[in-house]
């Protein structure tokens, strides 16, 4: 139950981040989105709701549309 508590302080530092900017690091998508996009994909399997952060969740949502990560 604590690492689920740490996890929810990650998003939620997160969930602030993403406040302002497209992708982590500005207007640009770059390899640490990539990694975080596989993270993010691990919340569903381990029953994470991502809709408790609604800027993650529409982040995660535009990474799952990009073109490299549908053909993958």
């Amino acid at each position: 139950m604590l690492q689920r508590g740490k996890i929810g302080d990650r998003l939620t530092h997160l969930e602030a981040v993403l406040d302002d900017r497209a992708f982590l690091f500005g207007e640009s998508f770059c390899v640490a989105d990539a990694y975080l996009f596989t993270i993010l994909q691990w919340c569903e399997k381990f029953g994470i709701d991502l809709s408790m952060w609604p800027r993650i969740d529409d982040y995660e949502g535009r990474l799952a549309q990009r073109p490299a990560v549908v053909a993958a």
